[in-house]
This record gives structure tokens, C-alpha cells and sequence, in this order.
């Protein structure tokens, strides 16, 4: 269904932005989602970041599971 379609696309986009923050923000340290402040807002700027990820992630879980 169309629903399910949105939900794996919600799902897709939360997994992708979860891995890129883990890996680019955290491990490497590429870039971070604020680049001009402190380094201890850089931290919470990408820990924001990725709990929004993982908001994204629940939220398409549970519209997946509502509509199969």
C-alpha cells in the first residue's frame, strides 16, 4: 500500500542519516552539523542529529507495522 511505500522511505532516510552521523560526525569526524561553534556544541549538535535519525527509524517501524 501506499502507506507501507512511505514508510519504508521514512525508514530508508532515518537508516542512511543514522549511519552518515555515526560514521562522518563521530568516528571520522568529517564534518559536523554545526561547524562553527565549540567542540562541545558540535557533540550536541550531532547527538541531536542522530536521535532525530532514530525518531525517523520508530516512526516508519511503526507505520510499517500498522499498515502491512
Amino acid at each position: 500500500s501506499k502507506k507501507t511505500f512511505i514508510g519504508f522511505l521514512i525508514f530508508g532516510f532515518g537508516i542512511f542519516n543514522l549511519i552518515e552521523g555515526i560514521t562522518n560526525h563521530l568516528i571520522f569526524k568529517i564534518h559536523h552539523v554545526i561547524q562553527r561553534a565549540g567542540q562541545h556544541w558540535q557533540l550536541y549538535g550531532d547527538i541531536l542529529f542522530l536521535f532525530g535519525a532514530a525518531a525517523f527509524v520508530l516512526i516508519s517501524l511503526i507505520i510499517i507495522k500498522k499498515y502491512p
